[in-house]
Parts: C-alpha cells; structure tokens; sequence
C-alpha cells in the first residue's frame, strides 16, 4: 500500500501538516473490543431495527403525523453525549490500559452506539426516558403519546444494547444498576399481560387503552425474550471476515461481510459501499496511523462504514467545503477538526466521536472527552446542529479561553443562526473573546454532504443561514489576526458551490429541490421532503424543528 502519487485534495489535504504539538494525543486502545467485523455489523443491524420500530411507533400513535424531523438523530446524540460526560466523571487510574475508551464498568459505559442511558424524570423515576426526547416529540404529539413512544423506544434500545453485549463481550458477568432497572421494568411489564390480558376478557367493550397496556406488554415480553434467547447461545458469534469487490466503472468499492462455514462463505446483507476516492484516503490515513495487512485494514474500513451508516443523520455529518480551509490558512494556519471522522477529515489529524475505533485512522480522541487536555492550537469547530451538543461545545471552549494558563488558542465556530437570545450563534457572538464574525444566507453555500463517501453529488445546500464566529483568547487574537472583513471575504467566496467545483457560479442554492431528488439519488420522498420557509433575511429557508436548548 503505497502513498505515492495520491491526489485527493478535492475530498481531503493528504499534504498538510498539522503540528501535532498543539494537542496531546491520546493514549488509545491499541486494541478495540467492540470493533470486530462481527459485531460492527450486528450493531448496525440493531440500529436499523430501532429506527424502524421508532418509525413505527410514531405512525401507529401518532394516527398519521409525522414525528418531528431528526427527532431520533437528536435522541442518538444526546445519549451520546451523555455517555461520554457519565465516562469523563468515571474515568480514574484504575483503569486499564487495553480498555477502550468507550467502556466502561456497566454496558451504557462500553455501548458506543446503542442508547442505553437512563435518565429520570421529576417522577419518581417512574419513566427512564431522557425528558428532552419527550419534550421533542411532544411538538407534535400530546403528552402522553410522547412519553408511550419515548418509553417503547428507550425499552427496546436498552434491551438491543443488553443483547449485543450478551454476545459479544464476554467478560458481561455483572448487570449495572441500569441493566437492573431494565430487568425490573420488563418484570413489571410481563406481569401487567395478565392484568391487561383479563381486562379486555371480562370486558364487554374493550376500551382502545385496554388493547393499547395489552400490546405494551406483549411487545415488552417479545423483547425479553428474544434477549433471553440470545444470551442463552453461549454468548457468541461467529466470525466473519470482509471481502472487497471493485464496480464495473471502477469508482466504487463494495465490501460485504461472510463467515465460514467449512470452505463454503457465507456472505450476508447488506453490504457497505465507498466511493473509490474515499476508500484511498481510508487506506492512506490508516497506513500513516499504524500498521497491518490489506485484510485488516478492509475489515477496519468495513466497521467505520456499518458504524456511520449504524446512525445514519448523514445532515450532522456535513463537513466544511475544502476551500473553506484553503481560504483560511493564510490567517488560521491548518486548523484541526473538533468534530470530525476518517470519511470527511480535512487533514490526517482530527478529533472524532469514536476515537477507540478511529485512532487506526489518524483520530485524536473525541473533543469533549479530551478539551481540558489542550494547551494551544487552532481549530475549527463544526459540531452536529443538536442544541444540547453546541451548548456543551460553547461552553468547553470558553472555559479554554479563559483558562490563563493556556498558550495561543484560536477557535472557528460554525453553527446555525437560528435567531434568538439563547442560540450558540448569539451567545458566541455576545462572547467578549469574539475577533470576527459573519453570516451567510443558506441559498449562498452548500456543505460537503454526510453521506459524500458514497454518493456522487457532494455538495448539500445548506438548510440555515449560517454563522461564523472567530473565538480567540489574547495570545490567538496576537497569533492568529483576522479582521471581520477578512473573516468575511474569505469565507462568502469560499462557502459557494462554484468555488469547490470550478463550474458556474449559482446564487440560489435550493435544498428543498435538493432533498426532493429521490431517494435513488440521495435525496428524501414524501413527508419526509422538509417543509420550506422564509428566513429572517427574507431568503427561502427550512422550518426550524429545532428544540429549545437545554443542558442536562
């Protein structure tokens, strides 16, 4: 695997050098022990079935509305990033060296995907649920129909959390507290059958509540026991390796996954496609990050695709267009990514949200996991547009920056402008450490879309006016100058479809005839095809389906 004669400045800068000094890098698992073919793939497959029972869910008690948009994206996220503050505050010496940093002692700890965060509400614990998804979906729903799919859906990703770990992490001897709290709740549940069972018998007419407790618990005891049967298999799996075949044009590489049985593989479905220009760059960044065969690096770059296309959200996903970069060096120098991965890096080095599994692609660690570490540098900052991730981002940068000890620290925020007092735009923008800022309308950039490593049309139009604001202490704010109208030229040049394609120049980026492509050329369908709306600059712009911002 050689790195000669690369030439992928389009998708990623194979030549920058980024002084690796700015940051500590972790100190990774050398090993990952949730990154096994085998298991990547089952994850993915539990994903897939929890959204679509979500999907369910709202269609069925939601008598025919829709849920809000990315209203499971943000649920993913959220848990997410509680997982990494529950594992930042558990975190102390006693922890072993080959352990990954998504694991922990119980399974919400070591699960990377798979919600299993319970979090209480002002109930008396009655419901498990995180309250900001209940609050998300009661946008559109009632109460009480938010709660009953909230508290499905949580149920069932716990128990696919329980059941993954069941198979695939042997050393699974202990349940937590929460696994505990699962066990008792499903307990609770298959004896309710009954009860609900009984009353629709000696009811001569039924109630639609008296089926609805029956299904709630007959569904639960389906769950359990698939869990059951599960962990009753001697609690393992087969192995599987990854094949690699090329398409006809050459461009895409397709890997699917098999096991062996005899000499006979046995492949299964689905597979995992990459472009062949981003399958390079996977190559390259792993062969600069360590060492191992083609085979490993295949079954590495096979996990980072079931992995991605486990959480879907391809819209959190979108990266800043390369001429943004290219535009900004001469001020910023090459800014490390705060909120990236292997598929859409601009440079080797990144920080990203599976590091334990990316570290083999040139990841830094996860940025919330790692912040306090930094000393100085300068960086950019695009997280996923979920109002509780940007607060947590805004609020770990400022304390950086008012951190005295810290050298030249320098931090490009780009987040949507939603309007509002308590918006990360307004609030960076109101920051005293504020150097530069600027907007941009939505129908004047486009972004390099979440899911570019397998489609043929990169460039997404951007849903959002877009803010951009230049957060520096002194020392950055002497390191790195840059006025507002330096900031502002560079960007709005830079931002548009023309300059990253060197074709026309097009001054009305429309997403809404973007997302109604179809579904065989990346795009939406139906009700799913977001709603349009006018912004406050009087462009056309998406409904914001954004929920209020709120800290855990």
């Amino acid at each position: 695997m050689s790195s000669n004669n690369f030439n992928h400045l389009d998708i990623w800068d194979a030549k920058a050098q980024l002084n690796k000094q700015n940051v500590p890098q972790e100190e990774l698992a050398s090993t990952e022990k949730f990154s096994s073919v085998a298991s990547e793939f089952a994850r993915f497959k539990a994903m897939k079935t929890l959204r679509s029972k979500f999907a369910r869910l709202t269609n069925q008690h939601g008598q025919g509305i829709s849920p809000p948009p990315l209203a499971f994206d943000r649920w993913l996220a959220r848990s997410s990033l509680q997982r990494v503050l529950d594992n930042n505050s558990s975190i102390d010496s006693t922890t072993p060296d080959d352990i990954e940093i998504e694991i922990g002692s119980t399974i919400a700890h070591r699960e990377p995907v798979i919600p299993c965060y319970l979090k209480n509400m002002d109930t008396g614990g009655e419901q498990n649920v995180q309250p900001e998804f209940i609050a998300d979906l009661s946008r559109t729903y009632s109460k009480k129909t938010a709660m009953l799919i909230a508290e499905q859906i949580t149920t069932s990703s716990l128990l696919a959390a329980e059941k993954h770990d069941a198979i695939f992490h042997s050393s699974s001897t202990a349940s937590s507290s929460a696994d505990n709290d699962v066990k008792q709740k499903i307990k609770a549940m298959l004896k309710a059958t009954k009860r609900s069972a009984k009353k629709v018998m000696e009811s001569t007419t039924s109630t639609a509540d008296q089926w609805l407790e029956l299904e709630q618990a007959a569904e639960a005891l389906r769950d359990y026991a698939a869990l059951k049967a599960a962990m009753s298999t001697n609690c393992s799996a087969d192995e599987m390796k990854v094949h690699k075949v090329m398409s006809k044009s050459g461009h895409v590489v397709l890997l699917s996954a098999y096991s062996l049985d005899g000499n006979e593989k046995k492949f299964v479905k689905p597979y995992m496609t990459i472009n062949k220009q981003h399958y390079d760059k996977l190559v390259e960044l792993h062969l600069r990050a360590t060492n191992s065969t083609q085979e490993e690096v295949d079954e590495k770059i096979f996990c980072i695709l079931c992995r991605y296309e486990g959480i879907k959200g391809v819209g959190s996903q979108c990266a800043l267009p390369g001429a943004v970069f290219e535009s900004l060096e001469k001020y910023l120098g090459n800014t490390i990514e705060c909120f990236a991965s292997p598929l859409n890096c601009r440079f080797q080095n990144y920080y990203s949200a599976f590091p334990a599994l990316e570290q083999h692609f040139g990841s830094l660690g996860s940025f919330f996991s790692s912040y306090s570490d930094i000393k100085y540098g300068s960086f950019e900052a695009n997280p996923p547009f979920v109002p509780e991730i940007m607060t947590f981002m805004e609020e770990a940068i400022h304390s950086l920056l008012e951190d005295k000890s810290k050298g030249p620290l320098s931090f490009l925020i780009i987040v949507p402008d939603w309007g509002g007092t308590n918006s990360t735009a307004e609030v960076c923008m109101n920051s005293k450490f504020n150097r530069a800022s600027t907007c941009i309308s939505a129908s004047q950039h486009v972004f390099a879309d979440g899911a570019q490593h397998r489609v043929s049309e990169r460039w997404r139009p951007s849903s959002w006016d877009t803010a951009v604001i230049l957060l520096q202490n002194d020392r950055g704010k002497s390191k790195w100058p840059m006025t507002a109208d330096q900031l502002s030229e560079a960007i709005t040049s830079s931002f548009s479809r023309s300059k990253n394609t060197g074709g026309p120049e097009k001054n009305d980026e429309d997403v809404y005839a973007w997302e109604a492509r179809g579904i065989k050329k990346g795009g939406r369908q139906g009700k799913n095809i977001p709603i349009k709306r006018k912004s406050k600059n009087g462009h056309t712009d998406f409904k914001n389906t954004q929920v209020k911002k709120k800290k855990f």
